[in-house]
C-alpha cells in the first residue's frame, strides 16, 4: 500500500512472514551482499555498498527495480528466471551468467537495462521479451544471449549495443 520496507542488516525476515502489498518498496540497503527475500516485489531497490543477489528460484519485480548504485545479481541456474513486469531504473547494474534466464513481461517502456558479468562477454542464459502494448527495453550493455531468445512481443532498442544471439 505505497509503504517502503528498508532492511539494513543481513539477518532477513522468513519469507513466509512477509506479505508485500501492492505499490510496496523493499529496500535492501545493507554494506555486504545479502539475498533477497523469496517473495514477489511490487518494488524493490537495492542500495548499500555491496550487490544484492537473488534468491533460488523464479522471482518476479512487478514494478520497479531501481538499482540504486547498487549491481543485483540473477540466478546462475537456468530454471530459476528473473522476472521484470515494471520498469527499471538507477545507475547499477544486473549482473548475468551464461545460464541467468531473464524474462521481460509487462506492457510500456521498462527503461533500460545495463547487463554486467564477471568475465568477458557479458552474457545472459535464455532471454524472453513479451512485453505488450508497445513495450520495449533499451539495451545498456553489450549482451550475448547463450540460451534460447523468445520475443512474443515488444522490442529492444539495441541503443548502440551489440546483442549477439548464441543459440536458435
Amino acid at each position: 500500500n505505497n509503504s517502503t520496507l528498508t532492511l539494513q542488516n543481513s539477518i532477513m525476515p522468513v519469507p513466509a512472514a512477509v506479505s508485500l502489498k501492492t505499490g510496496s518498496t523493499v529496500d535492501y540497503n545493507h554494506a555486504s551482499l545479502v539475498t533477497v527475500i523469496k517473495t514477489n516485489h511490487s518494488n524493490l531497490t537495492v542500495s548499500g555498498s555491496a550487490n544484492k543477489k537473488q534468491p533460488l528460484g523464479i522471482f518476479t519485480v512487478n514494478g520497479q527495480l531501481n538499482l540504486n548504485g547498487t549491481n543485483f545479481e540473477a540466478a546462475t541456474n537456468p530454471i530459476f528466471a528473473l522476472k521484470l513486469n515494471g520498469t527499471v531504473a538507477g545507475t547499477g547494474a544486473i549482473v548475468t551468467t551464461t545460464a541467468s534466464p531473464i524474462q521481460i513481461g509487462g506492457t510500456g517502456s521498462l527503461g533500460t537495462i545495463t547487463f554486467s558479468s564477471a568475465t568477458l562477454p557479458i552474457s545472459c542464459g535464455n532471454l524472453i521479451l513479451t512485453r505488450t502494448s508497445s513495450g520495449s527495453f533499451n539495451l545498456g550493455s553489450n549482451l550475448d544471449v547463450s540460451g534460447t531468445f523468445i520475443q512474443t512481443d515488444g522490442s529492444i532498442n539495441l541503443n548502440g549495443k551489440s546483442l549477439t544471439l548464441k543459440k536458435n
